[in-house]
């Protein structure tokens, strides 16, 4: 271990006590003896530094002790003064927020806690954080900013990659909200090794926040584009599944196998062996596929697709001028009747959008069959609505085809590769 690194974890045992300190027992970090400033040091919860200015010194909060907590804090926050620059070599004229900058470089202080075989902190969540991490979860979260920014900053702790590893598998958030902090993190874990001195270094942390900050900015520009589209407004309806439309599974219900405890082919033990049994496990498919019942589309036969995967959840839309109907055809096997009649909806698309979001919330795979023309109210087709439904797309992780049966081949091929 270097000398500058043996420094962090007694760096807070040689100030002076003041008389409340001698009473508590509690000794304060001294960043001064790593700089030779003049530093304010306060007792707080949560650590804090200010190392990032003009000049040595500064303000750095950190709790007072020896205890452990105190200490991981603590070694953090000096390690803070010790690699970030007194200066920071950054053009301020250029439009980038100061907080993605510390968080990223809180990963680079970790970087440098862990080389040395001091650990970083182990990330223990406090109530905001948590608040912050539930609300994701849950899915009540609507700006990634705040989240992602305080995942970033957990990165290489002992705790934090558990903890950013639970959040990237969440779903229930927006599909933009989620995309946004899944690639965030990805380009955090994907940064390039440091190959100057940790001095040096900083540029490291500007770039990959440069990085972020674009990420965060897509988000908002996307954001408001969906919030300037026109749609309709848009009721689900779910007639009555009347038809029963099911396909049998032509493969045997058990394998013959040579273990197991219970013999059910007794007369195998003079062939093979295989006188036991274990069930098979049938691979179905669960697709979720939204057709266009505008005037430009036709609408396939619904029971040739329930045929095909009896799994199926199958949905039509269409609108008139301000508004229309989502309607659920197909679901567990079970299709509309033979008579049903979907045309009484309207010809028109302008729900295309709140259609998409209902798809995006659905079981994978997704498919869209639509011919591509999305229009607004009044059955308006802008290209702000078509790129709106491309975001759409991406993020709800939609597969769109013209034609029912080039998504039944699909469909089919994707089954077979399970």
């Amino acid at each position: 271990m270097s000398s500058e690194a043996s420094m962090l974890p007694h760096a807070g045992r040689r100030r002076r006590r003041t008389r409340l300190q001698h009473l508590t027992g509690l000794a304060p970090p001294a960043p001064e003896l790593l700089d030779g400033g003049d530093w304010q040091v306060e007792n707080m919860i949560t650590g804090a530094c200010t190392a990032m200015n003009d000049s040595a010194g500064g303000t750095m909060r950190a709790p007072f002790g020896n205890g452990p907590n105190a200490l991981e804090l603590q070694r953090h926050e000096l390690a803070h003064v010790m690699i970030s620059p007194k200066g920071v070599p950054y053009d301020w004229s250029k439009p980038l927020d100061t907080s993605i900058i510390r968080s990223v470089e809180d990963v680079r202080v970790n970087e440098f806690l862990t080389e040395r075989g001091l650990p970083p902190p182990i990330a223990r969540v406090g109530f905001g954080t948590k608040t912050l991490f539930d609300d994701y979860v849950e899915g009540t979260t609507e700006n990634p900013t705040d989240l992602l920014l305080v995942a970033v900053s957990v990165l290489g702790t002992l705790r934090g990659e558990q903890i950013v590893d639970e959040l990237y598998k969440a779903e229930a958030s927006s599909k933009s909200v989620v995309e946004t902090f899944r690639r965030g993190i990805e380009l955090v874990r994907a940064r390039p090794k440091r190959r100057e001195s940790w001095r040096s270094d900083f540029a490291r942390t500007i770039a990959l926040a440069s990085q972020l900050r674009e990420l965060l900015k897509k988000w908002e520009r996307e954001e408001e584009l969906q919030s300037n589209v026109n749609w309709g407004s848009m009721e689900i309806f779910e007639p009555a599944l009347t038809r029963t439309v099911t396909r049998l599974f032509r493969a045997r219900k058990f394998r013959a196998t040579s273990d197991g405890s219970i013999p059910v082919n007794p007369l195998r033990l003079y062939t093979d062996g295989y006188v036991f049994a274990i069930r098979r496990k049938h691979k179905v498919v669960q697709p979720t596929i939204l057709l266009d019942a505008s005037g430009s589309m036709h609408l396939p036969n619904v029971a040739l697709i329930v045929r095909e995967f009896p799994a199926a959840t199958v949905a039509s839309y269409s609108a008139r001028a301000r508004g229309g109907t989502l309607r659920i055809l197909a679901r567990d096997g079970r299709c509309v009747s033979a008579t049903y009649d979907d045309t009484k909806f309207g010809g028109a698309n302008v729900i295309d959008g709140p259609a998409l979001d209902w798809l995006a919330q659905q079981p994978a795979p997704r498919y869209w069959i639509s011919d591509g023309v999305v229009t607004e109210v009044d059955d308006n087709a802008t290209e702000r609505a078509a790129r709106a439904c491309a975001i759409k797309l991406r993020t709800g992780k939609i597969t769109q085809f013209r034609q029912v049966r080039e998504a039944i081949v699909e469909l089919r091929a994707s089954s077979r590769a399970r």
